[in-house]
């Protein structure tokens, strides 16, 4: 009682944390982005972790760069090519999957550990957007830069647009492989006759993380606490 709104704001952001009051994700940010959220604004994580992949890729030449115009993906690209004359370009059908309302979910845990690894692309992504119907937006998409001319191309988009990317240049079908993505963690691939993964989910900001939990087992084990 007593504090101005700002105050407020800052109280609420460092000891309360982040209210689901009507039960979504905010569509701006990733699933996990939505409950580390008062970390993320605290600390400038999400900065530090755009910084470093900054720093590895400063010697990597770049003809062109691509976000999803999601405010996380655009503040990324903007750090990674802070001093560079890079073309920037927003696509929108790039942006991450989306959910729906947690409370819907009749095992949220469950729903949470499943996440990425449907039996049918039917499935729906955390009761949201389903498997078939993002595949049908990314895919298109994809083959449209790879129509472009360039030779070295930073792209710029959330964890499950990765997966999705990353495995149909891989196998060429609409399926999802079991693959980890952490934020901020960079891929490499060699796109040619034959696509090579050079690397994958380097984290440049924690090379060699302690934990073993997947992206989506700790957004679940955050989301309970």
């Amino acid at each position: 009682r007593g504090l101005s709104e700002q105050a407020l704001t800052v109280l609420r952001g460092r000891h309360i944390g982040f209210v689901f009051q009507f039960h979504h994700l905010l569509p701006a940010f990733s699933a996990l982005e939505n409950v580390m959220m008062p970390s993320i604004i605290e600390h400038g994580i999400a900065t530090a972790q755009a910084e470093a992949v900054a720093e590895l890729l400063k010697g990597v030449p770049l003809d062109l760069a691509v976000h999803s115009g999601l405010p996380r993906t655009k503040e990324t690209a903007e750090i990674v090519l802070r001093g560079r004359s890079v073309p920037v370009e927003a696509w929108p059908e790039l942006k991450e999957i989306r959910p729906g309302r947690l409370k819907d979910l009749p095992d949220p845990e469950r729903a949470f550990k499943e996440a990425f690894h449907p039996h049918e692309l039917s499935e729906r992504f955390l009761g949201g957007e389903t498997y078939e119907a993002f595949f049908d937006r990314v895919i298109p998409a994809y083959e449209r830069l790879l129509s472009r001319s360039w030779d070295t191309l930073l792209l710029v988009v959330h964890g499950g647009v990765i997966r999705a990317l990353v495995s149909y240049a891989l196998t060429g079908e609409r399926r999802l492989l079991a693959l980890e993505v952490h934020p901020c963690g960079l891929s490499v691939l060699d796109i040619g006759e034959k696509t090579l993964l050079r690397a994958h989910n380097i984290v440049a900001y924690n090379l060699l993380p302690e934990s073993r939990l997947s992206t989506m087992e700790m957004l679940w084990e955050i989301y309970r606490a």
